[in-house]
């Protein structure tokens, strides 16, 4: 029970920071309506946390000759008004081997709460992507720093998740955000490998031998997350992997093509008020959901208990002389729904359909992006100082020609192991809808593709 509160306090800790919007400053403004009110006894301490002036700074619990190269003064931190806390930086190899030139980047936050300090437990997050950056996490969603898009200037997240836990913000793979090296990343093998020489490394670093560990993450994170936790476990070692549980927000763990097409007429249906396409074209697309068989794909695998199991073929795809092919006009449903809406709302969001015009500036976007300031790299340990990118391509041809879906294996075999697993879907997701996911993992214990 112990290891199943991490993720849950996390997840109600997600839950408030996005309830506003994903990757935007309103789920912000909407944190603040659930403060306490003048009236209320817990005032003081909230109002601590939100003018970025009076928190109580723990003293350093990791600092020491080995991770002093490694420390972020959390007084210093250009535009940040407030000390942030102890807090880590910097790169770590790949291997033990001394002559490794790929390394990942990473930024550790040791609980901020006294209460959880005795713990030996440490959360990993994880973007998603494939290739985007943990420090969009970090700075707009869960790290200690709020600076979301339209925010004019940084506040305390008084929903961060290193309040309840030890916490590690990793930029991985190779090629991502402030990693170093050029090794070649074909598939989510190769990725989990360069995770575990760098997790051993990490744990050593700062002496976490034989604590649990927690995978977190998002989006493409349905992926990275279940085959780096499958990784740990057969590593058999409970010394430096001791996985403990993982928790998946909007990921896409069962393939583009579950839990996108299939999945996109009833999300419009639902959202029609936030995507209000014309009603001509909106009755095109609900004869096209019943036409390509999308309707009754659904009533017959979308239940619990399944009626079968999954046939390796989806409706829409259809057999020719000459073979198999997809039916363009089925298989561009998903698509087609998104260039619709943006029509009618020319800054619609796939991530958040909440969002309207005008968009809002984000501080991590363009050259003088804030990851991109010299004084904050060098702040962090960035050397040499180098351009930082939200996103990066990793996969020559995209990852989901080289490798199944976490769904089919690595995910059933994290959930028989930890038996700690949460799969987590927000309401303002089109891209990767809460239809398509949470339903899934319900179907069967191996899914066929």
């Amino acid at each position: 029970m112990k290891s199943q509160f991490v993720l849950s306090g996390l997840l109600g800790l997600a839950g408030l920071v996005s309830a506003g919007s994903h990757r935007s400053s309103s789920g912000l403004s909407y944190l603040y309506q659930q403060l306490p009110g003048p009236n209320e006894p817990k005032i003081a301490r909230r109002e601590t946390v939100t003018d970025n002036t009076t928190v109580e700074v723990l003293p350093p619990r990791f600092r020491n000759n080995v991770t002093e190269k490694f420390y972020v003064d959390g007084k210093k931190l250009p535009l940040i008004n407030w000390d942030v806390g102890e807090s880590y930086a910097g790169n770590l190899p790949i291997t033990d081997n001394k002559n490794e030139t790929n390394e990942l980047f990473f930024w550790f936050f040791p609980t901020a709460t006294k209460e959880f300090m005795e713990k030996k437990e440490i959360v990993i997050w994880l973007n998603g992507g494939p290739g985007c950056s943990s420090l969009l996490g970090f700075l707009e969603e869960n790290g200690p720093i709020a600076w979301g898009e339209g925010m004019e200037k940084p506040l305390r997240n008084p929903f961060s998740f290193h309040l309840l836990s030890n916490v590690v913000w990793l930029e991985q793979p190779v090629g991502v955000g402030f990693t170093k090296g050029n090794k070649k990343i074909n598939d989510e093998h190769d990725i989990s490998v360069e995770f575990i020489g760098f997790w051993k490394n990490f744990m050593k670093t700062f002496g976490m031998e034989d604590w649990k560990v927690y995978i977190t993450g998002e989006s493409y994170a349905g992926m990275y997350g279940p085959y780096l936790a499958k990784a740990m476990l057969d590593q058999e070692d409970k010394k430096y992997y001791d996985l403990a549980g993982l928790l998946v927000y909007d990921g896409i763990s069962f393939g583009e093509t579950l839990q996108f097409t299939p999945v996109a007429f009833p999300y419009l249906d639902q959202h029609y008020n936030l995507m209000p396409v014309d009603l001509p074209t909106f009755d095109k697309f609900r004869s096209l959901d019943k036409s390509c068989g999308f309707e009754d794909f659904r009533n017959e695998y979308f239940v619990y208990p399944p009626k079968g199991l999954i046939p390796e073929k989806l409706p829409h795809t259809k057999t020719y002389d000459n073979g198999s092919s997809i039916d363009p006009n089925c298989d561009n449903l998903h698509g087609d729904i998104a260039t619709a809406a943006s029509k009618a709302n020319p800054c619609f969001n796939v991530y958040n359909v909440v969002d309207r015009c005008p968009e809002r500036n984000n501080i991590l976007s363009g050259k003088d992006s804030y990851f991109n300031r010299r004084d904050v790299q060098s702040a962090i340990h960035v050397q040499p100082h180098k351009k930082w990118a939200q996103c990066s391509r990793i996969f020559g041809d995209g990852p989901l020609t080289f490798w199944e879906p976490a769904g089919e294996f690595a995910l059933p075999q994290v959930i028989d192991t930890t038996k700690n697993v949460i799969i987590a879907e927000g309401t303002s997701d089109y891209l990767l809808s809460l239809n398509g996911g949470p339903q899934l993992p319900l179907l069967r214990p191996r899914l066929r593709f």
